[in-house]
């Protein structure tokens, strides 16, 4: 995986890649069809909802154009970045809030208590909408 993602940065003539920059790699013998290795965070550890929101449609787009219907995503920006609980509410809401052409699970993924409780409250407000 390392080396594809290598292979990404000399092809591309980068030492880096910019926020919302999304690389999809093959599985590499993991049990998954393909992962979208997605960044929504600067040099500086900084992001907003919408640089959070296109890296999500970005790499779902990616996703599904390799079959891909079951997706699980890192809560972008929330882990190393600096989003706020609030603010990675506001760049998810619209994902939440209608499902997603050709996929039939999105979960998102983290270890922050806060931010699940926030997911599953906008989950709830918008079923019930």
């Amino acid at each position: 995986m390392q080396t594809h993602l290598h292979g990404y940065l000399t092809k591309n003539h980068r030492k880096f890649v910019e926020p919302g920059t999304v690389v999809v790699t093959p599985s590499c013998g993991s049990p998954f069809a393909a992962i979208a290795h997605a960044v929504a965070i600067d040099a500086f550890y900084d992001t907003n909802a919408d640089i959070i929101y296109r890296t999500y449609k970005f790499a779902i787009a990616q996703l599904t154009a390799v079959k891909c219907r079951n997706i699980a995503a890192a809560c972008l920006g929330c882990g190393y970045g600096r989003c706020s609980v609030d603010e990675f509410i506001k760049s998810v809401a619209a994902l939440i809030a209608i499902p997603i052409k050709d996929v039939d699970t999105f979960t998102f993924v983290t270890t922050n208590a806060d931010l699940v409780d926030s997911i599953s409250e906008t989950i709830a407000a918008n079923v019930a909408t």
